[in-house]
């Protein structure tokens, strides 16, 4: 295995570390602090806004240019 072969293995186990504990993470912190609702409407409504954001790219991708 080359040098950079290797670094791209290391980063590639590195991410997947990373976004596997952050559920688990995020659970215990949602169970253990409290948070005021206005904070809670705030993420709400970031994750709402990126879920809109996510189908209307995917909506678009489908579209002729032609109809651009």
């Amino acid at each position: 295995m080359t040098d950079a072969t290797f670094v791209y293995v290391v980063w590639a186990l590195v991410l997947g570390a990373v976004s596997a504990v952050s559920l688990p993470l995020g659970s215990l912190v949602g169970l253990n602090v409290r948070f005021p609702p206005r904070y809670i409407a705030i993420f709400a409504a970031f994750g709402v806004g990126a879920l809109i954001a996510a189908l209307s790219v995917e909506l678009v991708r489908n579209v002729p240019p032609s109809l651009y």
